[in-house]
């Protein structure tokens, strides 16, 4: 069992702020347990495989990623790659309507 399952936190990302100071913030990245999206809201990210998918969450992710993607490719540390990474759940998690 990892220290991050012994603290019942499974499910959940920290992330640093973007600013000097280290300001942590725990998201919740699961959808509520047991419930099943019969119709996905506009915000919603659709996984999948196959052919392109033109949700509009879908869309939103993609431009987010898009605007990450150099500042990604030119770090060289994981932890950097990391911080990037969670940056673009946080977005996605932190708007009026998040992205399940």
């Amino acid at each position: 069992m990892s220290s991050t399952e012994a603290n019942g936190l499974e499910n959940e990302e920290s992330v640093v702020g973007s600013d000097d100071h280290s300001v942590e913030q725990n998201i919740d990245t699961s959808p509520p347990r047991g419930e099943i999206v019969h119709e996905p809201k506009p915000e919603d990210i659709i996984c999948g495989r196959g052919s392109r998918i033109t949700h509009p969450g879908n869309r939103r992710f993609r431009q987010i990623v898009l605007e990450q993607k150099d500042l990604y490719q030119k770090a060289t540390k994981r932890e950097d790659k990391t911080k990037i990474t969670l940056d673009i759940v946080r977005r996605l998690m932190s708007c009026e309507n998040p992205s399940r």
